[in-house]
């Protein structure tokens, strides 16, 4: 996403991959829109979009490389 600074998004990333791992087993490629959503329920409400911003930015990124066929970021709604 344009004006996130990248490694704002590698660290998001991370620490989603981190998360991920620690209490689902799977990492942050392999994470459907339900994982993310669990994760990002973890955060205060204002680190939430910043973090989705981030997951996204992140996600394109990994299909514009061909590493993943689609950005499970992008199906999700940020938890209230």
């Amino acid at each position: 996403m344009p004006g996130i600074p990248r490694g704002v998004v590698l660290n998001r990333a991370f620490a989603a991959d981190r998360w991920l791992t620690a209490n689902l087993g799977i990492s942050v490629k392999e994470a459907s829109g339900e994982h993310l959503t669990l994760f990002l329920e973890t955060l205060t409400p204002q680190e939430r979009e910043t973090t989705w911003d981030a997951l996204c930015a992140y996600g394109d990124d990994l299909v514009r490389k061909g590493i993943a066929e689609r950005n499970p970021a992008r199906t999700i709604r940020l938890p209230a």
